[in-house]
């Protein structure tokens, strides 16, 4: 068994998909009959996919988390190497 992909929701799969793609240097792709889904992926197969669900009524979670309103539930670790942190930074900004 291997893990195919890591599926985020959100309310503008375009927008969040285009802000991976950039930050990762990889291609994308919109799938499936609606195209409400878009894959990012490396074309080298050196990860896991990001696959963008765009979901009606989508309620976007707090940071730092707050009560009674929507909670992260999962968060992504990137690698960069320290003397390269500064400039990735500023990359992802």
């Amino acid at each position: 068994m291997k893990l195919r992909a890591t599926v985020l929701d959100s309310d503008n799969s375009e927008e969040l998909s285009n802000f991976y793609q950039n930050l990762l240097g990889w291609k994308k792709k919109a799938y499936h009959m609606d195209d409400k889904y878009i894959i990012v992926y490396s074309d080298k197969n050196e990860a896991t996919s990001l696959v963008f669900q765009e979901i009606p009524n989508y309620k976007r979670p707090v940071w730092p988390p707050e009560d009674e309103k929507q909670q992260p539930m999962v968060h992504l670790d990137f690698f960069v190497k320290m003397d390269e942190l500064d400039k990735e930074i500023a990359h992802a900004i």
